[in-house]
Parts: structure tokens; sequence; C-alpha cells
């Protein structure tokens, strides 16, 4: 699926995710849907709508029969209002186990080993609907190809969608370049051939904290290592 922006006419999946502040789109609420954590996607399409319908009635009730008997109904109000805020309560403490399960999703969602997977001369990688090889100098997508050195590689995190998004960003513009998700096949690509990251010192702490990593990613979009005196 590709989504229209007014930026580039047609962006595919993978870059999505990537789009700065300032390359932000407000996207169709279709959209939002794809990309939303499951758990997120329940909250804002599900819990939230479900929980102002519950207020709306709620006050629409107490309202209309105060309205008819003000003192004949107003415990019915006060119980009404009580509804209302038990219920909310009960949401805000729901936050912190939501975002904890969020996050614990998110880190299921990469596989961070690159051991399983044999050292080659080179690397098939699906991305996009086409196949990427790596090889020592570069990568080739059909008949191009592309030298490590001019694509300015490195590591791209993102938030976008209240999600973990870890990607090997090749090229330097945001909307032409690939972003091919992480997983084990692209590790080995990049540690065998040594591809010149910008941003090693990310991968690093990603592959030594993946948790505390993800974390930061989560919270920020981005990973900001911690350098603690000794």
């Amino acid at each position: 699926m590709a989504v229209e922006t007014r930026y580039a006419g047609v962006l595919p999946d993978s870059v999505i995710p990537f789009l700065g502040k300032d390359l932000d789109e407000n996207f169709p609420p279709a959209v939002e849907r794809k990309f939303l954590n499951p758990i997120r996607y329940r909250t804002n399409y599900r819990v939230i709508p479900a929980y102002a319908i519950f207020c709306a009635v709620c006050l629409l009730t107490g309202v209309v029969l105060m309205s008819q008997d003000e003192n004949r109904f107003w415990p019915v109000f006060v119980i009404a209002l009580a509804a209302m805020a038990i219920v909310s309560v009960l949401l805000l403490l729901q936050v912190p186990k939501t975002r904890r399960a969020e996050l614990e999703m998110e880190y299921n969602r990469y596989d961070l080993d690159p051991s399983p997977v044999p050292e080659e001369t080179c690397y098939h990688v699906a991305y996009e609907g086409k196949e990427l090889i790596f090889t020592a100098d570069g990568v080739r997508d059909g008949d191009r190809f592309g030298w490590y050195n001019h694509l300015t590689p490195k590591l791209a995190t993102s938030n976008k969608f209240n999600r973990v998004w870890i990607a090997l960003q090749l090229g330097s513009e945001p909307l032409k370049s690939w972003f091919i998700p992480l997983d084990p096949v692209v590790l080995r690509a990049i540690r065998q051939f040594r591809i010149p990251l910008e941003n090693w010192e990310d991968l690093d702490y990603l592959l030594e904290d993946p948790r505390a990593a993800m974390e930061q990613i989560y919270k920020t979009g981005k990973i900001q290592i911690l350098y603690v005196l000794k």
C-alpha cells in the first residue's frame, strides 16, 4: 500500500514511519489504523469512543432528569457523576500498564540476533516488492548499484504512530531514501561488510541493551546513549 502525499506523490510503507516533523503528514484514519500498535488501535478506536459515549449518556441522563425534578432526581445525577469519575480513574490507572504492554509487543517485533544467519559473500533482502543484494562494497537493486560510501548509511529510528521503528537508512534525504527494517540478515550484512554507519554507537547500544534502547525509541523516537562515569 502506498500513501498519497503532497511531497512526493506516492510514498512506500517503509518510509512513512520515518517522516520527520518537518515532513509530517495528516494521514487519513485508515492509514493511521494500519500502522498503529494493535493495543493503541484498540485504545484509540474502541476504548476511548466507548468512554466518551458512556460519559455523554451519564451527563445527558442526569441533565434530563434534573430538568424534570431536581429534588427527586439529584441523587441519580450524583451517581452518574460518580460513575464517570470512577471509570475515568480506572482508565488513568491502566495507562502505565498499557504502555508497558505496548513496549513489550514492540520489543518482540524485532529479532536482533544475526548468529543463525550463515556467512555469505552477499545477502538478499526483500524490500518493497523487490530484492536488494548486499555485497561487500554496496547494494544492488536490479541493474543499479550503490556504493555504501555514497549512500550515507545510518541507523534510523522513529516512534511514529506510537511504535518502535528501526531500520537501515540508505540515502540522506528521507523522501528519497530506503528504510530497510532491521532483521538478522540486515544485521549480518552490516557487521560482516562493516557498512559505514554514521551512528555505529547507536547500533552497538541497541545490540548491547535492546530493551533500554527500544524504550528510549518508544518515548523519544531516538536512541540516547547514557554514559555513566565510574
